[in-house]
C-alpha cells in the first residue's frame, strides 16, 4: 500500500485499510494457522456483532483472556 499512514488512526482504522486494499493478503500467520486481512476483519466484525448484542458498548471495559493466537488478535480488534 502506498499511502502514507494517517497520524492519529486507530489500528482497527488502519487494517481496515488494508483489507480493502488487499483483502487477500495474508495479515496472520501463527502456529499453523493464516489468516487473511478480509478474514481477520471478518471475523472481528461478527466478534464485535455478538459482543454489542450483549450489551458491550464504547466505552465498556472487556477484559481479553486468550492465549497468543490469531484469535487474541481477532479479540483485541472486536474489542
Amino acid at each position: 500500500m502506498n499511502e502514507p499512514m494517517t497520524v492519529g488512526a486507530t489500528v482497527p482504522a488502519l487494517v481496515a485499510r488494508w483489507a480493502r486494499a488487499r483483502p487477500d493478503h495474508p495479515a496472520i500467520v501463527s502456529a499453523g494457522t493464516e489468516l487473511t486481512y478480509g478474514e481477520l476483519v471478518e471475523r472481528a466484525g461478527r466478534m464485535a456483532g455478538a459482543l454489542r448484542s450483549h450489551g458491550v458498548d464504547r466505552g465498556t471495559l472487556v477484559p481479553l483472556v486468550v492465549e497468543r493466537s490469531a484469535d487474541l488478535v481477532v479479540a483485541a480488534l472486536a474489542v
